[in-house]
């Protein structure tokens, strides 16, 4: 029987938290990023959108930064996430 792109998910999803490696490349994700200063350019787009929005809404504001947040991870974090990613998914292959 095969599995449903969705079930799939479910279950590599339930195995990172199991094997507690979600955390781990949870931690590693959150050093990389504050090393190349990404929390910092990110915390400046935020005050700048504040410092523009007449209405604040978290929703909206979300909606704006959070592109713009994901384009500013540097090419290099992104690999290295992954790597550590497909290192988890080649050692539960059975």
């Amino acid at each position: 029987m095969s599995l449903s792109n969705a079930e799939l998910k479910a279950q590599i999803s339930a195995r990172l938290v199991e094997s507690g490696e979600y955390d781990t490349i949870l931690t590693f994700l959150k050093e990389r990023l504050y090393e190349c200063g990404w929390y910092d350019e990110v915390k400046l787009l935020a005050n700048s959108e504040i410092s523009n929005e007449d209405n604040l809404n978290f929703n909206r504001i979300n909606f704006v930064l959070e592109p713009k947040a994901m384009d500013l991870v540097p090419d290099g974090v992104k690999k290295e996430s992954l790597v550590k990613i497909a290192e988890f998914l080649e050692s539960i292959i059975e």
